[in-house]
């Protein structure tokens, strides 16, 4: 499988001001995941797929290369010893007489979501907010998966967590349990996740619920098939009693079929990131990591295009709004506007033109960037909607210029897969 696309961004996200050199690391489409790169060709996913189906004895092993493999293995970058090219790689076993009971053992993704890895398994080619923030990826460990019934199936997991194969947070493991109710007009799928997620320590568990309703009518409505996701998170502390944080959101996504070659998806979702926990890498990189509570609401337009049996063209309009200006417009701030920004240069010295941590110099408009936030800490919500007036509106009134509330992109997009088809 091959997938390649381009992307135009209509807010220009660019480099720091006067760094050439910088670019590559600031032409991001906000809150992507796999096709992230703004304004440019890109090699979204390469895959290769070895495998054997059990009798009783299989395997199953993807290799992957490109921007969604770089993705789906950041969390541990240490891993380079191959890891970061196998997207899956199991065993399995399914007993002749055991009536459809299989066990896994090895890397295999995860069953949360409503979407895969994959672009052209998808309705949309952009993966929504919910699974790019919401749910894991892959997992390690084991699982099991049994039919009860004509209709319902179950399993069991035991892993080593979320995203993580060679190295592990702490001692715990995560347990996994996951049900499917199939007709043949709708089906039901049902995911919990819970275990240790904090690092080095078993305290303070991250829970998933995950469920998403497929509706598949037939006769007249058959080219219209649609699906409601909702994801429910909640984290606890890493110390014990402390505050916990969680996060959640819906999505709705119809696709209709308008022909043998046309096909049409339009997606709408709502995440809700009350404590700021979940969202805080995705913030500006001047204040990456603090707790800023926001709403974020997506819409995903996707025309389809089937050239011939196994490869698809695919053009999509999406729009992402958030009620934090978190969305680079333009350059990124110089050196000058991010010094006052933060209090200190990015090299963690404080400025030469600051006298102490209250006396904030303004920064001259560039015409996009950051100026004069608030000293650290970080400030608290100081309204009853959580919002952060402190930074939203810093002293010099001008709040985060350079940074929007929204997002428009633009994306082409082909794939060519083989083997079976659709």
């Amino acid at each position: 499988m091959i997938d390649i696309y381009y992307n135009f961004n209509f807010n220009h996200p660019d480099g720091i001001t006067g760094s050439p050199s910088s670019y590559s690391a600031y032409n991001n489409n906000g809150l992507y995941n796999f096709n992230s790169k703004a304004n440019q060709f890109d090699l979204n996913f390469a895959k290769l797929t070895l495998s054997h189906s059990p009798d009783p004895v299989g395997f199953d092993i993807d290799f992957g290369f490109g921007r969604t493999a770089e993705t789906i293995n950041t969390a541990f970058p240490e891993d380079t010893n191959g890891f970061q090219y196998v997207e899956q790689a199991f065993i399995e076993l399914k007993p002749a007489k055991a009536k459809g009971f299989e066990i896994d053992f090895g890397k295999f993704v995860t069953s949360a979501g409503a979407e895969v890895i994959e672009s052209y398994n998808n309705w949309n080619y952009s993966r929504s907010l919910l699974f790019t923030w919401a749910i894991p990826y892959y997992h390690m460990g084991v699982r099991t998966s049994w039919p009860m019934g004509k209709k319902w199936t179950g399993g069991f997991q035991l892993v080593n967590g979320w995203n993580d194969v060679s190295q592990t947070l702490n001692s715990g493991k995560t347990i996994g349990a996951v049900a499917a109710l199939t007709t043949t007009k709708a089906s039901w799928f049902i995911n919990y996740y819970t275990g240790p997620s904090n690092v080095g320590t078993n305290t303070g568990w991250l829970n998933l619920i995950d469920t998403t309703l497929l509706l598949t009518p037939t006769g007249k409505w058959s080219k219209l098939n649609m699906y409601l996701n909702y994801d429910y998170d909640h984290k606890g502390n890493a110390v014990a009693k402390g505050p916990a944080s969680s996060w959640y959101g819906i999505a709705g996504d119809l696709h209709e079929q308008l022909n043998a070659k046309w096909a049409m998806a339009q997606r709408f979702e709502w995440f809700d990131d009350p404590n700021g926990a979940d969202l805080s890498l995705a913030l500006p990189p001047a204040v990456a990591g603090d707790m800023v509570p926001q709403q974020v609401k997506e819409f995903t337009l996707t025309f389809e295009y089937k050239m011939l049996e196994g490869m698809l063209w695919r053009l999509e309009y999406r729009r992402d709004w958030s009620t934090y200006p978190m969305f680079l417009r333009g350059t990124y701030p110089d050196q000058t506007d991010y010094c006052n920004y933060n209090g200190q240069d990015d090299s963690g010295f404080f400025c030469a033109n600051q006298e102490d941590e209250d006396t904030l110099v303004k920064a001259p408009d560039t015409g996009s960037g950051l100026v004069n936030r608030t000293p650290l800490p970080f400030p608290t919500p100081s309204s009853p909607g959580g919002e952060f007036p402190e930074i939203l509106n810093p002293r010099s009134g001008q709040g985060l210029y350079g940074f929007s509330k929204s997002q428009n992109t633009l994306t082409l997009a082909f794939m060519a897969f083989f083997g079976p088809k659709r």
